[in-house]
């Protein structure tokens, strides 16, 4: 009967995850972390060698699109980490004592239904679900995470094979840390277990035991080699180029370009605290809240080891993630919401030991999140980035040049539709923000020569300070900056009228002195530079705009949002120009798709 439970543990997420699966590139770093797996690169600080090597396999190994195949993986790992928390749960149903009065024998049933309540409401949290629906590596954190979990509970309980499972313990940590540092907030809860379970050992015996459990560890993190010798062979996508020296290396796997968000802002960690708490409906539901205090209750008189194991877990993930001032935040509190389901599954566990019907209270958790969380993570018919992206696509005439940074929004899916599935490859795109490291300039060289090679001079004096940058030399700010906007001004005046040449808006908000000679004429969402007030080239009948605005459509997160305030922002300067022109027709165009835009059909 377990091996059922087990089973629909696993599929009944799967099942809803496919359902709501993105069926293309998403936000944010979905089209480089696909580009990167598909092409066997290197990914973006810390690397994610784990996440890399088994997303090549994978989308390799299936017969759809490598960004659907990686967004069916997330599904899958996301369902796998389900299925650790069942047996998890299944385990401390088992053996904890819960130190009640009340002698009453729990049937086996009662015990899996009870598992598999708690761990399907962890399935269709918010939070979880998010992470099941379109690639990123922190779906495979979670199932490390509550495979972690299973192995010391499983070490905690077992007479004869603890050793084995502390082990085991280590190699998962290991490979955690070689898919997310992150990683590292399971370290406490590891170290209770292995004292506890080794207090009657002898010296020796504890310290073998412990040299082996760092040697599983270190088993795991050596998948960061992989990042060195992959880089040193030139790939695709090859950011940080980590081979080219031990101090590249470690820049790129600490994540050092991304330390100056930590710690640094005290109104955004109040932010994010308040953030963590107002997410915890959408993860436990008010059911789970109710018996969130009486759980720590019933763990700390029941068990104080596991109830430090678990506490100690679920602050340093809270006071970790509140003092990272990123926007995506939310994922790094999937630590703390897993150890919320265990305290709520225990006290569960304690009431219905009172009454045993009560468990199917408990099956209001994963249908309650289902149906509330439902709209919010169904990304079955989302096509923003897709959309977005072919609009930019449309705007841009052949073999034309575009300066972007905004990479959230369709850079990053340019990368994948451009160097995976091969489109547009007249395009030449320089993100200017990479522009601003080493690694990406010497890339541009290798996929763009010809525009590298015209500007060599303005190029390698910028590199030359940008390198005194990043190697925490000294160096001159303003004199970098200066640099920067030379070799993009150059590229830019060295192919003017041999290439169309287009920036986005965010370009000219951030770095006004980029292309300040010239008349920046909006085309659809792009901007063109020209030396003359031309007239817009882009044909704004054929600019449909009726599948960005039904993705977009009553979606109030900051990403979709930012999107349809974009897409506005380039339609409005598109309406002002023509309205400068004199051309009222085409200006009573784009204001028909601007009012569409709030009321898709």
């Amino acid at each position: 009967m377990k091996k059922i439970f087990v089973v629909l543990s696993f599929l009944i997420p799967l099942f809803v995850y496919i359902l709501t699966l993105a069926p293309d590139v998403y936000f944010t770093d979905s089209g480089e972390l696909a580009s990167v797996a598909t092409s066997l690169g290197i990914a973006h600080p810390t690397g994610y060698p784990l996440f890399t090597l088994i997303g090549y396999l994978w989308s390799n190994l299936l017969p759809w699109s490598p960004i659907f195949n990686l967004n069916l993986m997330a599904a899958f790992a996301t369902a796998a980490s389900s299925l650790f928390l069942f047996l998890s749960l299944d385990l401390l149903f088992t053996n904890f004592n819960l130190k009640t009065k009340v002698v009453r024998r729990v049937s086996e049933l009662n015990n899996l239904l009870l598992a598999l309540f708690i761990s399907t409401g962890y399935s269709f949290a918010l939070t979880t679900w998010q992470q099941a629906t379109s690639v990123e590596v922190y779906s495979l954190q979670l199932l490390i995470i509550n495979a972690f979990i299973f192995t010391i509970i499983s070490a905690y309980y077992s007479a004869k094979k603890s050793d084995i499972y502390l082990i085991l313990s280590g190699f998962l940590l290991g490979l955690g840390f070689a898919n997310h540092l992150t990683s590292f907030m399971l370290i406490p809860a590891g170290l209770i277990i292995f004292f506890n379970k080794t207090k009657t050992m002898n010296a020796q015996s504890r310290y073998k035991l412990l040299l082996y459990i760092v040697g599983a560890t270190l088993l795991g993190v050596l998948l960061y080699l992989y990042l060195p010798i992959r880089s040193s062979q030139l790939p695709l996508f090859n950011w940080g180029e980590v081979h080219r020296s031990f101090d590249k290396f470690i820049y790129h796997v600490t994540g050092a370009q991304y330390q100056v968000w930590m710690f640094s802002d005290s109104a955004a960690s109040k932010e994010n605290l308040k953030l963590f708490f107002e997410l915890i409906p959408s993860q436990i539901t008010w059911i789970g809240i109710l018996f969130l205090i009486y759980g720590f209750y019933v763990v700390f008189r029941g068990n104080k080891t596991l109830f430090f194991t678990l506490v100690s877990t679920a602050i340093l993930c809270v006071v970790y993630s509140m003092n990272y001032s990123i926007h995506d935040i939310d994922s790094y509190f999937v630590t703390a919401y897993v150890v919320l389901f265990i305290i709520v599954g225990l006290a569960a566990k304690q009431l219905i030991n009172y009454q045993v019907n009560l468990v199917y209270l408990f099956a209001f958790i994963p249908i309650f999140n289902l149906f509330v969380n439902y709209e919010t993570n169904d990304l079955s018919d989302d096509q923003t980035v897709s959309e977005y992206y072919r609009l930019v696509m449309q705007s841009a005439e052949k073999d034309a040049i575009i300066v972007s940074a905004q990479w959230d929004f369709w850079v990053s899916a340019f990368w994948y539709k451009n160097k995976i599935e091969g489109e547009r490859k007249d395009i030449i795109l320089i993100e200017k923000e990479l522009l601003r490291r080493t690694w990406y300039v010497n890339s541009l060289e290798r996929w763009y020569p010809l525009i590298q090679n015209q500007c060599s001079t303005e190029i390698e004096h910028y590199q030359e300070q940008l390198e005194k940058f990043e190697s925490d030399l000294p160096y001159d700010a303003r004199l970098i900056q200066s640099q920067f906007v030379n070799a993009i001004n150059c590229m830019i005046d060295q192919n003017y009228g041999k290439r169309p040449i287009y920036l986005t808006f965010d370009i000219l908000q951030t770095d006004p002195d980029i292309a300040k000679n010239y008349v920046k004429i909006p085309e659809g969402f792009l901007v063109r530079l020209s030396k003359t007030e031309d007239e817009i080239r882009l044909n704004y009948d054929e600019f449909d705009l009726s599948v960005l605005n039904k993705s977009t459509y009553g979606k109030d997160d900051k990403l979709h949002e930012m999107s349809r305030n974009l897409a506005i922002l380039n339609l409005k300067a598109g309406m002002n120009y023509f309205e400068y022109k004199g051309d009222k027709n085409n200006s009573a165009i784009i204001l028909n798709k601007i009012n569409k835009l709030n009321n898709p059909e």
